[in-house]
């Protein structure tokens, strides 16, 4: 079927046409756009100063009472917003320190067993813990408690927190090195001099213990270090666990031949949430 002159024409103009439309538009499409939108400027601008301008006249219109209670409705959400952001922090902060805790390695001859304070007595905040762990997973009496270091002066990420007083099936009881029953054979690592760790407190927001039966005849300097003793069989060796603040003597019944000395421990009693106990093999 043969094909007219102008039908060919037509089919041809109806091709060319729309494509040249297209690359019109494409072409002045930013072109049309910013004229456009400088066109519609002052009556979208228009409409945003009148909603402003209701909003804020609803406010005049407002009575004091009904401003007040906006203004506490607010308030309110702020604390709750928060409130919430505080427990982010605390859980990332347990987070960290869970992690941290479960990269420890326990030293030759003990293994670790990993627990977390499930109760503690509000009278007795800094110097008992009850832990989640007990007889049955293998935790006795004796073992040496340690816990993450939140000390910003200190170069220890774990530190010692006390020791284990009692055992049940499925819980232990862990004495804090503040504790009046706690005794802990250590050494100043400067001077290599034997001592006990035994009792403490609470004075002036920190926790203190004392280090006993230290030589009389020595002088003990604020910021020497304490760690545990390395001949103890029940506890491992080296394990930091404080520095001196200050020294003090016994009194005339020691007859010059001991001293002790004021501690700070590395570790805040207050805020620890999981301790490792280090039991012998």
């Amino acid at each position: 079927m043969k094909i007219s002159p102008q039908v060919r024409y037509t089919i041809i103009l109806g091709a060319v046409i729309p494509a040249l439309i297209l690359a019109l538009f494409f072409s002045f499409r930013q072109t049309l756009w910013r004229i456009s939108a400088d066109f519609c400027h002052p009556f979208l601008s228009s409409i945003s100063t009148a909603d402003s301008v209701i909003s804020d006249s609803g406010l005049e219109l407002l009575s004091r009472r009904e401003l007040v209670s906006k203004l506490n409705s607010a308030e309110r959400h702020m604390a709750v917003l928060e409130g919430e952001n505080s427990i982010t922090k605390n859980l990332e902060h347990e987070n960290a320190e869970l992690r941290e805790i479960l990269g420890i390695s326990a030293p030759r001859g003990f293994k670790c067993i990993y627990s977390e304070i499930s109760v503690r007595d509000p009278l007795r905040w800094n110097e008992t813990f009850t832990i989640d762990k007990g007889q049955e997973d293998g935790i006795r009496p004796g073992c040496i408690a340690i816990a993450f270091s939140v000390q910003s002066d200190s170069s220890f990420k774990f530190a010692v927190a006390g020791r284990v007083q009692s055992v049940s099936r499925h819980s232990a009881l862990v004495e804090s090195l503040v504790g009046p029953k706690n005794e802990i054979g250590a050494f100043i690592t400067g001077k290599v001099v034997p001592g006990i760790i035994g009792g403490g407190g609470y004075e002036n927001n920190r926790s203190y213990f004392r280090i006993k039966y230290l030589p009389g005849d020595l002088a003990y300097k604020e910021g020497e270090e304490i760690a545990t003793s390395p001949y103890s069989l029940e506890i491992p060796p080296f394990l930091p666990v404080g520095k001196i603040i200050s020294e003090e003597e016994w009194g005339p019944e020691s007859e010059d031949l001991y001293k002790s000395a004021i501690c700070s421990p590395y570790v805040d009693f207050r805020k620890i949430r999981f301790l490792v106990i280090m039991v012998k093999k």
